[in-house]
């Protein structure tokens, strides 16, 4: 996988929402679904008792983590 950078907006939305790294590295990784918008991905990763929403956008050699939301 491409190395994960982290937006000050997206940190602080994990700092936020109680989630780990690992958490947003597995919802890009294995998706239970994504949608493409533009040069955009929307990830979605369903937890135990929470399903999360990663925004990110694949920028070169790296990956460009933009928001983390839980729903």
């Amino acid at each position: 996988m491409k190395r994960l950078i982290f937006s000050n907006h997206a940190a602080k939305r994990m700092f936020e929402r109680d989630v780990s790294a690992r958490d947003v590295e597995l919802a890009i990784e294995m998706p239970d679904y994504k949608i493409v918008r533009g040069s955009e991905v929307e990830a979605y990763k369903r937890f135990s008792h929470t399903t999360l929403k990663v925004v990110y956008a694949e920028i070169e050699s790296f990956i460009k983590v933009i928001t983390v939301v839980t729903i």
